[in-house]
């Protein structure tokens, strides 16, 4: 079964999913190894998953500054 995941668009995804199943996601991307960078060196992740743990974040951020927590 596929993860929906909205194209990983900010906003999209700061209104269809609860701050849980964006936690979810963002740890599945940093628990997967496919997603480690593939040369030595200072990063953990690899350009196209440290874009989408940004969006990620965006949206849990959003979704708690418009709850007010």
């Amino acid at each position: 079964m596929a993860i929906t995941t909205c194209g990983y668009d900010r906003v999209k995804m700061a209104e269809h999913f609860t701050i849980p199943q964006l936690e979810a996601m963002l740890h599945g991307l940093r628990d997967d190894p496919d997603n480690r960078a593939t040369k030595p060196g200072i990063h953990l992740f690899n350009k196209k998953t440290y874009t989408r743990i940004d969006n990620i974040t965006w949206a849990i951020t959003y979704k708690m500054k418009t709850k007010g927590t």
